[in-house]
């Protein structure tokens, strides 16, 4: 997806330094906008949300990948933002974020889990709040059904993962080792 996206910016932007590493600066600030919006969706006390927020800033990983024209900025944006839907009970927004996550990165499969957890654990407290069976509830078909289309969507590339795990058991890069 980080490809995709980066093909039609430098169609519009071009292809300096500048404007290649520009999309990584804009979804690393959108992170830490997501960080916020999370504390408040948490209802967390807001010194602790913006000193999230100013952590987040600073965070050696976050002005790394900022400063990189790859994918991880993206990568990480979209997991917040997976979170963010998931605790707002966005069920079409979180299946969005999944989506997208599974299309950036192989890393977005151990991500996925982690936020169709919190999603799952938005439901039964969703649930608990009603008084309603979790399992019968329409909430957890919402939810379900926002997992299932994210991973749909991604089954295509299933056969390259398959295939780059291949070539990583054959060696990939790495040269057998010789005396």
């Amino acid at each position: 997806l980080y490809l995709a996206l980066l093909w039609v910016w430098v169609r519009a932007f071009g292809v300096d330094e500048f404007s290649l590493r520009l999309p990584s600066v804009i979804f690393g600030v959108l992170s830490i906008v997501m960080v916020v919006a999370i504390g408040e969706r948490l209802k967390l006390w807001r010194g602790a949300t913006l000193l999230a927020a100013a952590l987040m800033a600073v965070l050696p990983a976050q002005l790394h990948y900022g400063q990189e024209a790859r994918m991880y900025a993206l990568l990480q944006f979209e997991f917040l933002f997976g979170v963010w839907a998931a605790l707002s009970r966005r069920w079409w927004v979180m299946c969005i974020a999944l989506s997208t996550l599974l299309w950036t990165h192989n890393y977005g499969l151990l991500y996925f889990p982690v936020v169709a957890l919190i999603g799952l654990w938005q439901v039964s407290r969703q649930c608990l709040e009603r008084n309603v069976a979790v399992i019968t509830s329409w909430p957890l078909r919402h939810w379900a059904w926002a997992c299932i289309v994210a991973a749909g969507s991604w089954l295509p590339w299933l056969s390259v993962l398959v295939a780059q795990m291949r070539a990583v058991d054959d060696g990939y890069w790495l040269q057998p080792i010789t005396l």
